[in-house]
């Protein structure tokens, strides 16, 4: 989890649908129960991975 989206250390983690998901993944979850596209996702080679494991599309 980033600093600037959640409080410091408070979190330890976050959990979706019984799987780990990071800051990409609650953000898909959100914009998906809105249906809205998530159209530039961006980050390092943890956030890609986050992204083909949780988001197929």
């Amino acid at each position: 989890m980033l600093s600037h989206s959640f409080l410091g250390h408070e979190i330890e983690g976050t959990w979706l649908d019984g799987r780990p998901a990071g800051e990409i993944g609650l953000a898909h979850a959100h914009l998906k129960g809105t249906r809205r596209p998530m159209v530039i996702p961006t980050g390092d080679d943890c956030a890609c991975a986050e992204m083909r494991s949780g988001i197929p599309q």
